[in-house]
């Protein structure tokens, strides 16, 4: 299908999708369709389903442009008020009605006012109708109503403003009920009017503390509702009454809060005056105010205000003022930030950060380098670090040319962690100083900011210096700069100029480390050539840098050297270069890599040089590789380093190369006892040996016991059976002994749970002239399964399994993967993959060699199968 058709379908749904969906939300609602809706909701209970409540809501949604359905819909509602209907029904109803419209359910809903059962929700339905009825019908109900349905009616009345039912709710302020009491004042509060305000003044001043706290909070939502009338100053006026001294801190802070809404001077003036108290909620309204505002002359106020207060309020509002920002700030706080007293003077060098511009910087960088405590030299260093706007850099650059010697390097890194660039000529001009100090300062910072036009001066300053330490620090702004360089062939083309140009030995050395660290083709060259210049300072230069080359470029000329050099210093260097730089990361064949160290192999003529090779050699994942460190197994000098490397190998070779893997770790078995090595070994040739069966599902070859008790069915041998009892314990065995192994294989136990038992023996021996087999044995039936029994020699469970987890995996009357494993001292079990049990035998003398054995134990009717015997056999350490 082409574009232009999908475009004209996906028009079409759109048109024609729309018109349709308009269409079905327009069809209009019949009556029979609202009935039964609307009787769906009248057993409605809070905790049954919702779904008849939310088929009317969206009912009601859909007859939101359909004023008859809507109608009809509000007047059966309304007649379903005085209908045998639910609490919670009710409750939806009122719910629907404030949204709806109360006018047809105002009978229902006035008889509802005085059940204090149904008042909250019948007021909540009246509570957003404007229709003046209501109020009529809420003054009315008010005399014939006590307790908690009059507070309710109080408060909606003093919600809708109902000036009208002033006079009666002003009767109620002396009611005996506190509840009432005070809803009437809260409700005055919001009425307003002369009235309301004369009782509110009279309770603030003659009432009970209960009610004239109740009192202030009215007298507050009075003064908003002639805020939100326009009549500022009236409001004002109550709320400068509230903000002052002996009303509770909420209230002040109330009001002072409203107050800044209508005069910020003012209301800051008298924030001020509430910072000496200590109330914090007070406080934090109070800096709230003062924050919030943007008017100078509110700044100003609080400028003339600051250094007459406390110091710690001092230092709060110099905060305050510098989170706001506001420019008209700086004089106050540049004035602060000169105080005598110090934690003034660090809150305001800090805050000239926020609100400080060019013209701080003569006082931030007098601090910076002068100040009388370390805490000040640090606040003035930040500012100056973060402080913006035009001139800054410009400004601390005038600074530091001004500033003794001993100061500079203060100012020189403020521009450099600044990232001023305009800096760069200045720092030159520094760089170029024979201070040491000033001049390592310089190159510190040009290494941040110069770029490649600024290489030639660097260069030519580096070649007139004459501190070393200095020149250390050129280099490394040298070689900075020039990295910035796109064509990297291009980068060190300014210093090998300035190479051929210069004779002093002390100024070669300092180039070279240069090209070291540039590290580019044309540099290698011009240092291969060094390293084998006749001056050993330049010689020893050069053979270190290319020692230290950051990739395998460097590789032929550290292998020339290594050949080549009489010098056991640079031949040590540069085989530890040679074999690190074979350890990074490069895009060449494994062959390739194999090679290089083949070739460093070839010329380690000592202990640490091998050492340093086969490290190297432990991270290529190569089966050459692992040949290569196995041969050096058995050379004592280097067979920690060689058995690392093998184990390290082998972890990551043993999926894909598994009998290369298993033959050099049993050639390292054979040659270490060291068990940080064996015990890692002896673990992964468990994962690459190939098992072998011992039993093949047809005979009894390799095994020896009673073969009239043990039988060969179904690919698996059998014993004991499910109608008779089994005399004695009895035990199929290998002939052959086994020592360090792990074993798997599957086993069915059936009978009675509470009596069947058997057990898979191993490390055991027959018991002369007897039945009994003694040694290890992993346990199976009743609670025992997947302990470790010790049989017919101590006679105790020596590790037992967790029951309660083993039964989540445990197939009873079927199939079960039993693994065992032994290893030296420690033997450890798994059924279905879960380990039951890790166990170390704490006695030497117990044998770590045996035959396995199959059990079928003495008791009731019962049978035992075995099949699926496989074993890995773990050669012995040296």
């Amino acid at each position: 299908m082409n574009y232009s058709i999908k475009k004209a379908l996906f028009v079409w749904f759109l048109v024609f999708g729309w018109f349709g969906c308009t269409y079905l939300q327009a069809q209009p609602l019949d009556q029979a369709q609202i009935d039964t809706k609307l009787a769906a909701i009248a057993g409605y209970q809070q905790g049954t389903s919702r779904a008849p409540l939310i088929a009317v809501e969206d009912m009601i949604r859909q007859t939101q442009d359909q004023p008859e359905p809507r109608r009809i819909i509000r007047a059966k509602l309304s007649q379903m008020l005085d209908q045998e209907i639910t609490p919670d029904c009710r409750a939806f109803i009122c719910r629907q009605l404030w949204y709806l419209g109360a006018e047809d359910a105002l009978p229902s809903l006035a008889r509802m006012l005085q059940d204090e059962k149904t008042v909250d929700i019948a007021c909540y339905a009246l509570g957003n109708d404007p229709a003046p009825q209501i109020n009529t019908i809420l003054r009315e109900t008010m005399p014939q109503v006590q307790g908690k349905t009059l507070v309710a009616i109080v408060n909606l009345l003093g919600n809708r403003r109902d000036s009208d039912s002033a006079q009666a709710i002003r009767q109620l302020v002396s009611h005996a009920d506190k509840n009432i009491a005070e809803a009437a004042l809260a409700a005055l509060g919001k009425i307003g009017g002369d009235t309301a305000r004369q009782m509110l003044v009279e309770m603030r001043a003659k009432g009970d503390p209960e009610l004239a706290a109740a009192a202030t909070h009215a007298y507050l939502r009075y003064a908003q509702g002639l805020a939100d009338e326009g009549q500022a100053q009236p409001a004002a006026k109550i709320y400068e009454e509230l903000a002052g001294p002996g009303e509770p801190g909420h209230i002040r802070g109330a009001a002072l809060h409203g107050l800044a809404g209508i005069d910020e001077v003012r209301a800051v003036s008298l924030a001020l005056a509430a910072l000496q108290e200590p109330d914090p909620v007070l406080n934090r309204v109070a800096i709230g105010c003062i924050r919030k505002t943007g008017k100078a002359e509110v700044i100003q106020l609080v400028a003339r205000e600051l250094p007459k207060q406390e110091t710690p309020l001092q230092v709060l509002l110099i905060g305050t003022l510098a989170d706001m920002g506001n420019p008209a700030a700086l004089p106050v706080i540049t004035t602060s930030a000169q105080s005598k007293n110090e934690e003034v003077k660090i809150a305001a060098l800090r805050a000239l950060a926020a609100v400080g511009n060019a013209s701080s910087v003569k006082l931030l960088t007098g601090s910076a380098v002068g100040g009388e405590s370390q805490l000040e030299k640090d606040t003035a260093g930040y500012s100056l670090k973060t402080i913006r706007g035009d001139g800054v850099d410009e400004a601390i650059i005038r600074q530091m040319k001004d500033a003794k010697n001993e100061n500079r390097p203060v100012l020189i890194q403020i521009l450099a962690e600044r990232s001023a660039r305009g800096a760069v000529p200045a720092l030159l001009e520094q760089a170029a100083l024979a201070d040491e100090k000033v001049s390592r300062s310089a190159f510190q910072a040009l290494a941040r900011l110069a770029g490649e036009q600024d290489l030639p001066a660097m260069v030519k300053i580096i070649t007139s210096l004459s501190s070393e330490e200095a020149r250390k620090d050129a280099e490394q702004a040298i070689i900075q700069t020039a990295r910035q360089i796109a064509d990297e062939q291009r980068q060190a083309d300014v210093v090998l100029t300035a190479l051929s140009q210069t004779k002093p030995v002390p100024v070669q050395c300092s180039l070279l480390r240069v090209l070291g660290g540039i590290a580019n083709r044309q540099a290698l060259e011009r240092l291969q050539t060094a390293a084998e210049d006749k001056e050993p300072a330049l010689q020893d230069t050069a053979v270190r840098a290319l020692a230290n080359w950051p990739n395998t470029q460097a590789a032929g000329a550290l292998m020339k050297i290594i050949q080549n050099t009489p010098n056991e210093t640079h031949r040590t260097l540069a085989f530890r270069g040679y074999i690190r730089l074979l350890s990074l990361p490069e895009e060449r064949p494994v062959e390739e890599t194999l090679n290089l160290y083949a070739q460093a192999l070839a010329q380690a003529r000592q202990t640490s040089e091998k050492q340093l090779v086969l490290s190297g050699l432990a991270n290529v994942n190569h089966p050459q590789a692992l040949q290569m460190v196995q041969s050096y197994l058995e050379d004592m000098e280097v067979q920690q380093e060689a058995a690392l490397a093998t184990l390290k190998i082998a972890q990551e070779l043993k999926a894909a190369n598994p009998k290369e893997v298993q033959a050099a770790l049993e050639k390292l078995l054979a040659n270490t006892n060291d068990q940080k090595l064996t015990q890692p070994a002896r673990e992964i040739l468990i994962e690459v040996i190939e098992p072998v069966a011992i039993f093949d599902g047809q005979t009894f070859t390799g095994w020896e016991g009673n073969q009239e008790l043990f039988r060969i069915a179904e690919g698996a041998i059998v014993a004991g059976t499910l109608d008779k009892d089994t005399a004695r314990n009895e035990f199929l065995c290998t002939e052959k002994e086994y020592a360090d192994f792990e074993l798997h294989l599957q086993v069915r136990l059936l009978g009675d749970p509470a009596h069947a038992n058997a057990g898979i023996q191993f490390r055991s021996r027959r018991v002369p002239n007897n039945n009994e087999v003694s040694g290890y044995q992993a346990d199976m039936g009743q609670q025992y399964w997947g302990c470790l029994y010790d049989e017919a020699r101590r006679n105790t469970i020596l590790a037992q399994a967790d029951a309660a987890e083993l039964e989540k995996v445990l197939h009873r009357d079927d199939w079960n993967d039993y693994v065992i494993r032994a290893l030296g001292s420690r033997i450890q079990l798994w059924i279905n993959g879960q380990m039951t049990i890790d166990y170390t035998e704490p006695d030497e003398k117990m044998e770590q060699t045996g035959i396995i054995g199959l059990q079928i134990h003495a008791g009731p009717p019962s049978q035992v199968w075995y099949r699926n015997i496989n074993i890995k056999e773990i050669p012995k350490v040296k």
